[in-house]
């Protein structure tokens, strides 16, 4: 099991092994959040500074998280319905077999939360980073709805509530 470890460092992308310092970011039209620093394990075999530099970008610029020790990329999707966030997947999942690529994913009523991740070779790879994109684009399709991130958090992440489908409706 071996990882290409790049670091961040403030100074931006010099070579392999450095990274620029996540900025701020906004992830909504008024809120915005420090990325945390850390590493990105890089798989074997991977061009580092590629997969390193298109991350960086899903993060600085989307809603993307990095998660599992710099291993992978996470984040959350929330649509009007459960029948738009079933479409959202069912095309995701379409693009999975052609790249032979997989999420690990959850879905409850209204909102999807994939996390990217290699797992051999172990890391963060381009198959991590084009999937992530594709998602972003994919969810556009779908008319991804643009609330808080803390609103397409699921299981011990977040709260989960019942969704429009299992509540009575108010008068």
């Amino acid at each position: 099991m071996s990882c290409m470890r790049a670091l961040l460092r403030p100074q931006g992308l010099h070579h392999q092994h450095q990274l620029i310092q996540p900025s701020r970011k906004a992830f909504s039209s008024s809120h915005s959040k420090m990325v945390r620093a850390g590493v990105f394990e890089v798989s074997e075999g991977e061009n580092v500074s590629d997969v390193v530099q298109q991350a960086t970008q899903l993060i600085d610029h989307g809603k993307w998280e990095l998660c599992n020790n710099g291993k992978g990329l996470e984040r959350g999707f929330k649509f009007k319905t459960f029948k738009a966030t079933w479409e959202f997947m069912n095309e995701v999942a379409s693009e999975c077999k052609k790249t032979k690529h997989h999420p690990e994913w959850s879905n409850v009523y209204n909102k999807t939360h994939i996390r990217w991740t290699t797992h051999s070779p172990e890391g963060l790879s381009s198959k991590d980073t084009h999937m992530a994109t594709f998602c972003d684009e994919a969810a556009k399709e779908f008319n991804e709805l643009q609330v808080e991130v803390s609103e397409c958090k699921l299981g011990s992440d977040g709260k989960v509530e019942a969704g429009d489908c299992c509540t009575p409706k108010k008068a």
